[in-house]
């Protein structure tokens, strides 16, 4: 059995933050979870070790917690809801041609 990683996010709308939360169950059982950040005065000189490294299912798990919270991609905020637009704009489409058509008297394929 491998660990078992949980992430929670939490919107906490009154500081305007995302609260994080990490717990690890360890093959052995031991529960475990993540202490809050430190920071540390470092050289250029120094070899920087990531605060942290996930797996892709770990990430994902991240991912979606804050999805819950409400966070979304900055690249994807206009893709959100475009699809229902489009499928509109290509309705009101159909509508104009068929109409189009049926105005000079042909008959709308779609219909029977």
């Amino acid at each position: 059995m491998k660990s078992k990683w949980e992430v929670r996010a939490e919107r906490r709308f009154q500081m305007n933050r995302i609260a994080l939360a990490v717990f690890v169950t360890t093959q052995n059982g031991e529960r475990l979870v993540a202490a809050p950040v430190a920071l540390n005065a470092y050289s250029d000189q120094e070899i920087i070790e990531p605060l942290l490294t996930l797996s892709h299912d770990e990430a994902q798990l991240l991912m979606e917690e804050l999805w819950q919270a409400g966070v979304r991609p900055a690249q994807a905020a206009g893709s959100v809801g475009q699809l229902g637009a489009v499928e509109k704009h290509v309705a009101d489409m159909r509508s104009i041609a068929f109409g189009a058509l049926n105005f000079k008297g042909l008959r709308d394929i779609t219909q029977p």
